[in-house]
């Protein structure tokens, strides 16, 4: 009887930490997924206004 719950326990237990990688690994998949566009930066105002939008490939970088 001990070691049917030693095979169970660890079967168990590996089915729990391949549901974890599951979970991580469509976890990135699905954020991965998303919307992308060029990025743009937003400058506000002290009030917290829109002041100007910049688009990525405008910025001087170096």
């Amino acid at each position: 009887m001990k070691a049917y719950h030693i095979i169970y326990n660890s079967i168990n237990t590996f089915n729990f930490l391949h549901k974890i990688i599951l979970a991580f690994f469509f976890l990135i998949f699905l954020s991965a997924c998303g919307y992308k566009d060029n990025p743009s930066y937003i400058s506000y105002d002290q009030n917290k206004s829109v002041k100007s939008i910049k688009k990525y490939e405008n910025l001087n970088r170096w």
